[in-house]
């Protein structure tokens, strides 16, 4: 493969500085030129488990009182993460279906 003939004649030196001239100057990003993002649908997942709060609004009760079905057996049994005390939403769900006001019967 051959050279270009006005790089034949060149030194090292005068190569050097070409690529110096020869590299673009660098502009400053703005904003418009920043790539933006396309917005995905915002998609609603619903969590696997539920925290205390979450289980006494769908059974309209106070935290306490799910606390106190919960210690006596009259609901699933939750799960201990921690200091964290959560439910699995689908026993939750299907405990409800399942008539779960029969479990406060005498």
């Amino acid at each position: 493969m051959s050279r270009p003939s006005n790089f034949e004649d060149s030194s090292e030196d005068d190569l050097a500085n070409r690529n110096d001239t020869i590299e673009p100057q660098r502009r400053r990003l703005t904003k418009k030129h920043m790539i933006k993002p396309k917005r995905l649908a915002a998609v609603q997942v619903e969590p696997s488990l539920f925290t205390v709060e979450q289980v006494a609004a769908k059974l309209s009760l106070s935290s306490r009182s799910i606390y106190r079905l919960s210690d006596l057996g009259h609901m699933p049994r939750p799960i201990k993460i921690g200091g964290s005390v959560r439910w699995r939403r689908d026993e939750i769900e299907d405990w409800i279906e399942s008539d779960c006001s029969k479990d406060f019967k005498n």
